[in-house]
């Protein structure tokens, strides 16, 4: 929501921001400074202090778009890269009927962001993308 925000405004004052954010989202609680450093630390906003302002200016300076792509090394060798033979036209089917009607929504950029921001997750998807794995390997990830 913050993103979205800036993007059409390019600017707003943390104040601003933080009375809109508190508008917007009625459902609970929102730690915008805690927010806002994860935004920082990822370069994707600057917090800017101007004389005269009671406030913080907060720039957009980074966009993100968020795009699933399908593992290419795995979906042009299944088997070669550890899935069993019997899979691999189920598999390849499955890749197929995801990506032709895929559409990116901001609910799904909200789950990717969620995954990104998860170190444990992030690291369990980026194997998943470079080779198939048994369970057991993924306890021996978890482990």
């Amino acid at each position: 929501m913050i993103i979205d925000n800036l993007r059409d405004r390019g600017v707003m004052t943390k104040s601003e921001l933080t009375i809109w954010l508190r508008d917007r989202y009625i459902e609970g609680f929102v730690d915008i400074e805690a927010t806002l450093m994860e935004l920082l630390k990822r370069d994707m906003i600057k917090q800017v202090s101007v004389k005269g302002l009671p406030s913080e200016l907060i720039v957009l300076t980074k966009d993100i778009y968020m795009l699933r792509v399908p593992p290419a090394k795995l979906f042009a060798d299944p088997i070669n890269s550890g899935l069993p033979t019997q899979f691999a036209k189920e598999y390849i089917a499955e890749v197929q009927k995801f990506f032709q009607n895929y559409q990116p929504t901001t609910e799904d950029n909200l789950s990717v962001v969620d995954i990104l921001i998860n170190p444990e997750v992030y690291e369990t998807l980026r194997l998943l993308r470079t080779a198939i794995v048994t369970r057991q390997d993924l306890d021996k990830l978890r482990a």
